[in-house]
C-alpha cells in the first residue's frame, strides 16, 4: 500500500489506534509539498541520510537515487 492508499484508509487504521507516518529521502520542504499535494493527514518523516531507508532494505547505499520496491 503506498500513500494515498493509507490516506483513505486513515478513519480504519485510527479505529484501531494506529498511528501512520511515511519517510522518504526528500527533503522537509519537499515532503511538506508531496504532503499538501496529496492531502495526506499524516506526517511524513525526512530521512535525507537515507539511513532508515538502508536498515530496512529500501536503499542500497547512501547515494541511491530511488527506492527499493
Amino acid at each position: 500500500m503506498e500513500g494515498k492508499g493509507f490516506r483513505d484508509r486513515t478513519p480504519e487504521f485510527a479505529s484501531r489506534n494506529t498511528v501512520i507516518v511515511g519517510i522518504s529521502c526528500d527533503t522537509p520542504a519537499e515532503n511538506l509539498a508531496f504532503r499538501v499535494k496529496f492531502d495526506f493527514p499524516y506526517d511524513l518523516l525526512c530521512d535525507e541520510s537515507r539511513t532508515v531507508s538502508q536498515v530496512y532494505g529500501a536503499a542500497d547505499a547512501a547515494d541511491t537515487q530511488y527506492p527499493a520496491r
